[in-house]
């Protein structure tokens, strides 16, 4: 790692308090009527917060997990856990009881809050999100004085395969990510985004969350999925923070309209009108957004901001700028502070934004964690090249495989060929077999395969399709929108046998 820094996360928004306790950094809809806090507002819910995880014993080095939507109450206890010297461990607001038992005995945390006080953990108390909008007797002195290289949060990943991982990421991983983000940024104005990412997923929680609180942004949070479009309109934010799976399903919606007359006139000024009237840039990461999607969007004049990262990078490791540097054929140029490289076909991240490893896993942290040169390098498992400093990304090393004859077959090349004729959520797969096969959730018509097939080299055309309910497509989704793909590969070969 890099130069050591006392900087934490709780001693950054202490500063940006004395900057400007007056401005307006969160909003969200309460009785449907939009509300806003500024950060003096959040320093009082916070000191509530602070007193309460007090009472329960709450110290320096112990784990308060989370489970619950995105909340000024969420950002709040976030703050309280940092001031106490504690790790942060959120969860997902829709996860299953079983996914959070099992985070809940890995880490051991002193509390849960959450939405949902009807969940049992055992013998591990339970508080409310709301307890912090309610009255406490004030606090003053109780900051621990922490360093940046103490853990901030664990971050469990999606685990489409096995248990997830606790991923530790320290105050000086995550702000040594904002400040690298905020050096390409930095020309940009003030703005206010609409969130819909959930802060339990590092690319939310780094990139717009802190972000904005420490760079004066103001972040409204959007009710749910089925809202979010309506509520760009009231909103009407400047730019949003959000994954390739919001942008899929926007075209798929708009394609009906693309035609050359409406292409020409009327598609802009639609797109524009969906995302209220003034988004200016949409920054893209979580995935890899689809070529043909790209495309559609860049011809109507929105500008996509693409990036990639890893939750073990926490996350940034490279992202296109509005202008300069950019290269929309890549995911961006590697941000300032961040080393990659290419080794063997796999991308490599070294830096202060590197995990310290996996909690209490040792053998999955030697295995991705690997010194050379004086750095600590992370082994992404994602494949790529690195031209010029900007990063074009290949996919998972692991979704590539070889047909029964030695064919090797590069998942993405094969899906993107699908995608631009088909808007359902595919996989395809193939390992050992004759031919490729496609999952769908919706049917693909004869016609339409024979169109995909002839954009395909013979040996990687696909023979047979599968398709199941989008309900039990909904199975086999991270909470990111991305599809848990071994899962549900496995669970297409039961259907053939």
């Amino acid at each position: 790692m890099g130069m050591r820094t006392n900087n934490t996360l709780i001693k950054s928004f202490m500063r940006t308090l004395d900057r400007d306790s007056g401005r307006i950094i969160l909003g969200q809809k309460r009785d449907g009527i939009w509300q806003d806090t500024s950060r003096g507002e959040l320093y009082e819910m916070m000191n509530a917060g602070v007193r309460i995880l007090k009472d329960k014993g709450v110290g320096k080095g112990d784990r308060v997990a989370y489970k619950g939507k995105n909340s000024v109450e969420w950002a709040a206890w976030n703050m309280s856990c940092y001031a106490l010297g504690a790790t942060w461990v959120p969860m997902y607001h829709n996860q299953s009881k079983q996914y959070c038992d099992y985070i809940v005995q890995d880490c051991a945390p002193k509390v849960v809050i959450t939405d949902n006080t009807e969940l049992d953990f055992g013998n591990v108390g339970v508080l409310s999100t709301g307890l912090v909008g309610e009255k406490q007797d004030a606090v003053s002195g109780v900051f621990e004085q922490n360093n940046g290289d103490e853990l901030a949060t664990l971050v469990y990943t999606s685990g489409t395969t096995g248990n997830p991982k606790g991923v530790m990421l320290t105050h000086h991983n995550i702000l040594s990510n904002v400040d690298s983000i905020h050096h390409r940024f930095r020309d940009a104005p003030q703005t206010t985004s609409l969130n819909i990412l959930p802060w339990a997923h590092i690319y939310g929680l780094t990139c717009e969350l802190y972000y904005n609180m420490m760079y004066d942004n103001c972040t409204k949070i959007s009710t749910g999925k089925e809202e979010f479009i309506g509520e760009c309109r009231e909103v009407r934010p400047d730019v949003l923070y959000i994954v390739p799976k919001v942008l899929d399903t926007v075209k798929g919606k708009l394609e009906f309209f693309d035609k050359p007359l409406v292409d020409r006139l009327i598609m802009p000024r639609l797109i524009r009108h969906l995302f209220g009237g003034n988004v200016h840039t949409v920054y893209m990461g979580g995935a890899k957004l689809d070529d043909n999607t790209k495309r559609f969007f860049l011809h109507h004049g929105l500008t996509i901001c693409e990036g990639y990262g890893c939750t073990e990078t926490s996350p940034m490791v490279c992202v296109n700028h509005q202008n300069d540097p950019r290269n929309t054929d890549s995911v961006g140029k590697i941000l300032r502070g961040v080393h990659a490289s290419v080794i063997d076909g796999e991308i490599h991240v070294a830096g202060d934004s590197v995990m310290s490893g996996y909690w209490n896993n040792k053998e999955a942290t030697d295995a991705v964690l690997v010194p050379n040169n004086g750095k600590t390098w992370y082994k992404t498992g994602d494949s790529g090249t690195i031209e010029d400093g900007f990063v074009h990304y290949k996919g998972r090393i692991s979704e590539n495989y070889k047909l029964n004859n030695g064919k090797f077959v590069d998942v993405q090349h094969v899906e993107g060929a699908v995608r631009k004729f088909v808007n359902h959520n595919v996989v395809v797969f193939g390992e050992n077999q004759e031919y490729n096969t496609i999952i769908s959730d919706g049917e693909i018509s004869v016609q339409t395969m024979e169109t995909i097939n002839h954009e395909l080299e013979t040996y990687l055309r696909i023979k047979d399709q599968l398709v199941i309910t989008p309900e039990k497509m909904q199975e086999f989704m991270t909470p990111k929108m991305s599809i848990k793909r071994k899962p549900l590969i496995q669970h297409a070969l039961t259907l053939t046998k």
